[in-house]
């Protein structure tokens, strides 16, 4: 399973679903911040998809 996919899946099991764009956002933040995506906890990934509702040209938060 894809980065991508494991994300796609996670997050809706979270009841957040992400289209493409903010999936690949996400998938930015996870691939920064993480050797193993599989590992993080619930409360990271949605801080993550936090992270990756937000704009694009809005400032990273680190």
């Amino acid at each position: 399973m894809s980065v991508k996919e494991l994300l796609r899946s996670r997050l809706a099991r979270l009841g957040m679903h992400f289209d493409d764009e903010m999936l690949g956002r996400a998938e930015a933040i996870v691939d920064a911040h993480s050797e193993r995506p599989e590992s993080l906890h619930d409360i990271q990934l949605m801080s993550i998809a936090v992270e990756a509702y937000r704009r694009p040209e809005s400032p990273e938060i680190v």
